[in-house]
């Protein structure tokens, strides 16, 4: 007789997985009541294939962190009779152990100096609990600084550093982080490893600087008195604030805070101070810190020892014809009393001359009895409310043209010799100015378009002389009985015209003839680099640069009471030339006025005024 067995294994569950469990592979107890195989449904699966009768306690094999809610268990008998599923209760599996994974902070970049609280916010890798005091410190110097906290259920924590005295870090960073028990997460996973994925140094810039810049004085206060007090100083420290150091003064040697620093200087660079002192220099210096240092430089000893500084004098260069009065006028860079003399080196005590608008910083003085073609050099000296003087002269010179100056004459005109023994080679004058021989090919200049040939010949007399100009006839005289007559040209153009004078008996018979050239030249030359002012010392020398339409032939320069000619350098048609004036060595310091007179050849003359200070 066989037995059938039909009957299915009946599989239930004993204690549920613990949730959540820290463990991967936990175990699991079910009853069985039969023998069995054992098949695994969903996320579980176990080595443990076979069932016993009554309890059996399996162990699954490596879960994933995570919610397992679909495993099964299936019993399969030996005559193939399967169980129930038995639906293993839901569980959570958390095995992963929390870390440190940032330190940082919400102060801003920068310096931090003693007093000033940092905020350490130190970040986990999921929500902890910590059983004890959790401690950071900071790696501050010779003396480590740290701070606590706690955390309860949360995935950040924060501490304040307070900086102290003595601190210092060029980057603040965390040294270590450690606890008086543990932290764990929710599934009792411990941190084991205190050291931060990022530190506090990769996540700012957080300098710490508790010590005060040093300043030292590389040349303190002269014992003076003095007019210009020379100070260099020099301010150390590795985070200087440069845009920090100023100077200011005290009453007394004890430089502080309370004093009043408002005056900016540049390290290791020399200062001046010229203003009248006599109390106290002090300097200060900040880093970025905001640490401060306050230096006592030392006493002043400053006062004004310098004597005015003259300048802008007039008049100068050439005055008009007939000038008979002017008037001297200068300024001062101070208010003072002016004199002048006409003997240079005459001390400021023994001039007799004082200016009648003085004591100001605009001096006058009216001159008189001026005469045509006279120089005239006035020396000045100018005393300031402290009694300094001007250790040189101030010269201030000047000229009247005289009748006969080229540039001065409004009737330029050509007097030809016609004596008939020289006919041949008579001489011309232009204006009175220029005389020379006349030859074949040579060109009269002429600054005007309106002039005049003149001669004089009794021979000719009761004969008429014509000019022309090509076949053109420009004008025409009968000489007088004295033997003088004019011709008459005006032009309109200025560039060269040949002209041709014939000469002609009572007669009317033809005695000579003539050619002459004469170029018109009305513009003047001009200076093309030549500054208003110039710092220049002892035998050195000026230099300028000019141009004319046709040629410059010199120049005249009037400098500390004499005048000196200059050659121009050979030049054409509005070519530059540079020309150089030796200062002569002996000069005396100070400011002199100068003037450039440039001629061209055909007499027209520019002047150029500048004001030289001689080291």
């Amino acid at each position: 007789v066989n037995n059938l067995d039909d009957t299915a294994p009946v599989v239930a569950q004993v204690p549920p997985v613990a949730t959540p469990t820290i463990d991967n592979t936990p175990d699991y107890v079910f009853s069985s009541t039969e023998v069995g195989t054992i098949t695994y449904g969903g996320d579980c699966s176990s080595a443990d294939t076979s069932a016993s009768v009554d309890n059996n306690t399996i162990t699954f094999n490596e879960l994933s962190d995570g919610v397992h809610n679909n495993c099964t268990i299936v019993v399969t008998d030996a005559n193939s009779n399967a169980s129930n599923a038995l639906a293993v209760t839901s569980f959570t599996v958390d095995a992963t152990v929390p870390t440190i994974t940032s330190v940082s902070s919400s102060k801003a970049n920068g310096a931090y100096t003693t007093g000033e609280v940092i905020d350490i916010d130190v970040t986990f890798s999921e929500n902890v609990t910590s059983t004890g005091d959790i401690t950071v410190t900071l790696e501050t110097g010779t003396t480590d600084r740290s701070c606590t906290f706690t955390v309860a259920g949360a995935s950040a924590g924060t501490c304040n550093y307070t900086v102290q005295s003595g601190d210092v870090s060029s980057d603040l960073t965390v040294k270590e982080i450690t606890v008086a028990g543990a932290i764990n997460d929710a599934s009792a996973n411990a941190i084991v490893n205190f050291v931060p994925t990022t530190n506090l140094a990769a996540n700012k810039a957080l300098v710490i600087d508790t010590t005060s810049p040093v300043i030292t004085v590389n040349e303190s206060t002269d014992a003076g008195p003095t007019g210009d007090d020379t100070i260099n100083l020099t301010a150390s420290d590795t985070n200087l604030d440069t845009s920090s150091l100023r100077y200011g003064f005290s009453t007394d040697n004890i430089c502080n805070g309370s004093d009043t620093y408002g005056t900016a200087f540049t390290n290791s660079a020399d200062f001046h101070i010229t203003t009248a002192h006599a109390d106290y220099l002090c300097a200060q210096a900040e880093d970025n810190a905001n640490n401060a240092s306050y230096q006592l430089v030392g006493q002043l000893n400053v006062a004004d020892v310098s004597g005015p500084v003259l300048s802008a004098g007039e008049p100068s260069g050439i005055l008009v014809v007939g000038t008979a009065n002017t008037t001297l006028t200068l300024t001062t860079d101070e208010a003072a009393i002016c004199k002048y003399d006409t003997t240079s080196g005459a001390a400021y005590a023994s001039m007799a001359n004082t200016f009648t608008t003085t004591g100001g910083t605009s001096q006058s003085q009216d001159i008189s009895g001026l005469t045509n073609g006279a120089d005239y050099i006035y020396y000045v000296k100018c005393r300031d409310g402290l009694n300094n003087t001007n250790a040189n002269d101030y010269t201030i010179s000047f000229s009247v043209a005289s009748e006969s100056v080229q540039d001065q004459d409004d009737d330029d005109s050509v007097d030809v010799d016609t004596l008939a023994s020289t006919i041949s080679s008579p001489y011309a004058k232009i204006a009175n100015f220029i005389k020379e021989k006349i030859k074949n090919g040579k060109t009269l200049y002429s600054k005007k378009k309106e002039f005049s040939f003149k001669g004089e010949d009794v021979s000719l007399a009761g004969g008429t002389v014509k000019l022309f100009e090509g076949s053109d006839e420009k004008d025409d005289d009968v000489i007088g009985a004295d033997g003088k007559w004019k011709l008459d040209v005006d032009e309109d153009d200025n560039k060269t015209y040949e002209y041709k004078i014939k000469y002609y008996n009572a007669s009317g018979v033809q005695i000579e003839s003539k050619k002459y050239k004469v170029k018109i030249d009305s513009k003047n030359s001009e200076f093309t680099d030549l500054p208003a002012k110039l710092h220049k010392s002892k035998g050195g020398s000026i230099w300028w640069k000019a141009k004319d339409n046709v040629e410059i032939k010199k120049f005249k320069v009037t400098f500390n009471g004499k005048i000196y000619t200059i050659n121009a350098s050979k030049n054409g048609s509005d070519e530059e030339i540079k020309t150089i004036f030796n200062i002569p060595a002996d000069i005396a310091s100070g400011i002199h006025a100068m003037s450039v007179k440039s001629y061209d050849k055909a007499g027209n003359t520019t002047t150029a005024h500048v004001d030289v200070s001689i080291r």
